[in-house]
Order: C-alpha cells, then structure tokens, then sequence
C-alpha cells in the first residue's frame, strides 16, 4: 500500500474517532496578552463564558493591560491582569465554566510572570 495512501487513512480515521464536542472546545492558547484575549473570545464563542457582561469585562481588563504594557507600564498591566484573576476566579460556577476558569487563571498567571 502507498506509504501517503496509509497516511490518508490513518488521518480519516481519526478525524472520525474524535468527539466533536471535546475538539470544537479544545484550543491552544498562546501564552501573551493577546493570546488571553483570544483565548476568551473562543471560551465565549463556545458558550464556557455564558454571560456578555462578564465577557465584555474580561475583554477590557485584557485590553487595558495590552494598553499598560505597551505603554510600558508593566507594573499596571500585571494589577490589571491580577483583577482578571479575581473576576474570574469570582465567576467560577457562575457565568465561567471551572474548568475554563481555572485555564483562564493559569493562562493569566504565565502571562504575569513573563510581563
């Protein structure tokens, strides 16, 4: 059999075994500012985040600490990310899904660290 012909097959096959729930909700996050807000534009697109207004808010906290950070402002932008932290820890089982919360709060804490 053609080496590339097993390969196709092979590819076929596990795209069929794999659950599309766990891969529309699978996603990897680079671990920056702008890597965060796509990160909860995805989440929210998927339903993890179910409400705008909390949505909306992590989104600003993110684009403000994009802001300080350009601005050279490191110190601002890591308390601003340390807010998103506590929102979204406060949100946990509310309008945040657990497990997304606690990806989120890690996520968050890579970037702080490489601030």
């Amino acid at each position: 059999m053609n080496i590339f012909l097993l390969m196709a097959l092979i590819t076929v096959l596990t795209i069929a075994y794999i659950s599309p729930a766990s891969a529309q909700n699978e996603m990897e996050c680079p671990p920056t500012i702008e890597g965060l807000n796509e990160c909860i534009n995805h989440h929210y697109s998927q339903g993890d985040i179910s409400n705008q207004g909390t949505y909306n808010s992590l989104l600003a906290k993110v684009d403000a600490a994009q802001a300080a950070r350009d601005r050279g402002q490191v110190d601002t932008a890591s308390n601003i990310l340390n807010a998103l932290i506590k929102q979204v820890s406060a949100q946990s089982s509310k309008n945040i899904t657990p497990e997304v919360a606690s990806h989120i709060i890690q996520h968050t804490q890579i970037v702080i660290e490489d601030l």
